[in-house]
């Protein structure tokens, strides 16, 4: 896969297909929306973690996906962050994540965030 992407690196997605916006197509937007993240609930529990500062991915779509698999009977613990961005969480918001994948496995009461 390494290999195919560095021989194909900046070819548009069009030169592989033979149609004029591949994504657009109806196969294309079927394999995407079985595939899209909150479509379905995950069947453990689930540590969800985000920064409202994140500038890379919007806090507003991790809020989206929380309610997502929440309203479809997940279990979510949904922890959110006022003061760090993308980066700096990805390393200060890990030990609450161990924390949480720890407790799991010591067989814990798993927390959710969820409204039941």
């Amino acid at each position: 896969m390494t290999d195919e992407a560095s021989r194909h690196a900046f070819e548009k997605l069009e030169s592989f297909a033979n149609v004029p916006d591949p994504l657009s197509h109806p196969v294309a937007q079927a394999v995407l929306q079985a595939n899209r993240m909150g479509a379905s609930a995950p069947t453990i529990p689930m540590y969800l973690y985000h920064s409202v500062f994140d500038q890379l991915i919007p806090y507003s779509s991790a809020v989206q996906l929380n309610a997502d698999w929440c309203a479809r009977g997940g279990r979510v613990q949904f922890v959110t962050d006022l003061l760090s961005e993308h980066i700096s969480y990805a390393f200060t918001g890990a030990p609450g994540a161990l924390l949480y994948l720890m407790d799991r496995v010591d067989g814990r009461t798993t927390p959710s965030s969820c409204p039941r």
